[in-house]
């Protein structure tokens, strides 16, 4: 199974502080499309960068590096976070083995939910 590899980058606003995201395609950051970065580059610093994991959750949403899901295991709420286990060499989530295809990202811990 093959799956397009792609970033979502958060930026975060030199001017107002405010926090913003991007998804691009490696084929466009090769290729140089990723013109928003270029032309904002004066006003907004790159925070992170997150990888997507090839997984979408229960409502068919896109799952990221640093995204927070719920999800329900043995009759109990459970919360995680999505990361690269360097060591098992894929994405898996914090509380879980693997990521949870019946949960549900919540947020990401790059915007406002991770100060809460």
């Amino acid at each position: 199974m093959s799956r397009e590899i792609k970033f979502k980058y958060y930026f975060k606003n030199k001017v107002t502080g405010e926090i913003t995201s991007q998804i691009f395609t490696l084929s466009q950051l090769e290729r140089g499309d990723a013109s928003f970065i270029h032309l904002h580059s004066q006003q907004l610093k790159i925070k992170k960068r997150c990888q997507f994991s090839g997984d979408t959750d229960n409502k068919y949403k896109e799952i990221y590096e640093g995204d927070k899901m719920k999800f329900l295991w043995r009759n109990e709420v459970i919360e995680g976070i999505v990361y690269f286990d360097d060591k098992r060499n894929k994405f898996t989530c914090t509380s879980y083995e693997g990521i949870p295809s019946h949960g549900e990202v919540i947020c990401s811990i790059h915007d406002k939910c991770g100060d809460e």
